[in-house]
């Protein structure tokens, strides 16, 4: 693939671009399963939240702990609730044990999965599936 350039124009337009894709990705109900799944998304999304976090921390190296905070998922997040929710249970049966962390983590993304959060998500999955 061809890689292009994109500018934006100052912090501010950074911030902006990274509220736009939290809303998008973790819109309730997801609207799109292509934007809640997609590894390009995934990856824009991790890509801005690493700019905003190095940015802030160079400004003020006390914001990288409230980054690193903000970036962790837990199930108390309304973003874990709605990534469980755009999972398509009959593509998941499909898929294998590491092919469905993947897609967790590009659900989630660019929130962070903890080894043992990332097992409790499989799991609230598995049981979606088995009461559903």
């Amino acid at each position: 693939m061809k890689e292009v350039e994109f500018k934006v124009s100052g912090i501010d337009e950074v911030r902006a671009l990274h509220r736009v894709i939290m809303a998008a990705k973790f819109s309730e109900p997801p609207r799109d399963d292509v934007i809640c799944g997609s590894p390009f998304v995934a990856e824009l999304a991790n890509r801005v939240v690493d700019f905003l976090m190095e940015y802030d921390e160079s400004v003020n190296p006390s914001f990288s702990e409230s980054w690193k905070a903000w970036r962790t998922a837990d199930p108390s997040r309304r973003e874990w609730k709605v990534a469980l929710s755009a999972i398509d249970l009959g593509a998941w049966r499909s898929f294998n044990e590491d092919s469905r962390k993947k897609f967790a983590e590009l659900l989630m993304s660019p929130l962070k999965l903890s080894d043992v959060y990332l097992e409790e998500f499989l799991k609230s999955v598995d049981q979606s599936m088995d009461s559903g």
